[in-house]
């Protein structure tokens, strides 16, 4: 058997601090069901990644887009996160398109995303949902869920972040960063 293990890359959401309990609410629950999911249907998930990879027909594309998103959606609804779990699982699917894996949040004066790429194509995935607010409008939508009011939340990634991670992934350590285990 054979684990990729990546670099984990914060990733800052700033958003108005009048609301750190709302923040530290979706942390808790980005936290919650990325263990989930990770735990319970990583592996389904990258077999229809994979398959989405593969494809070129756009119509198969959508399925397998639909079909990671309804993994995610079944899972979340066993962890009881009812008035999130859309806008969880849409974040997840999205992610799990570009290869990156949500590893956990925290909310400290912000919101940190903590996010696994294991390729240089992970990363310049993750710094496009950044820089077309994509990501940002994910968060917002969770947070606007919990505070039952419009919050916007601003997704960072800095620079020496990015640039560490991009040494890393070229760096001969990157490219063998493959753990066998035989069973």
């Amino acid at each position: 058997m054979c684990y990729v293990t990546g670099v984990v890359v914060p990733v800052y959401m700033s958003c108005d601090p009048s609301f750190m309990n709302v923040e530290e609410r979706v942390a808790e629950n980005i936290t919650a069901s990325a263990t989930a999911v990770n735990n319970k249907c990583a592996p389904n998930v990258k077999e229809l990644v994979r398959q989405y990879h593969q494809t070129s027909v756009e119509s198969d594309k959508s399925h397998y887009r639909h079909l990671i998103y309804k993994r995610y959606l079944d899972m979340l609804e066993a962890t009881e996160l009812w008035d999130k779990i859309q806008g969880q699982a849409e974040m997840l699917t999205k992610m799990a398109l570009g290869d990156v894996r949500v590893d956990r949040a925290e909310a400290v004066s912000s919101i940190i995303l903590y996010c696994e790429v294991s390729t240089v194509a992970a990363l310049l995935y993750l710094q496009q949902m950044i820089d077309s607010d994509e990501l940002s409008r994910l968060i917002s939508v969770m947070l606007s869920l919990l505070a039952d009011t419009d919050i916007v939340a601003a997704a960072s990634l800095s620079a020496q972040e990015y640039d560490t991670a991009l040494t890393y992934l070229n760096s001969a350590a990157g490219k063998d960063h493959l753990l066998i285990i035989l069973m």
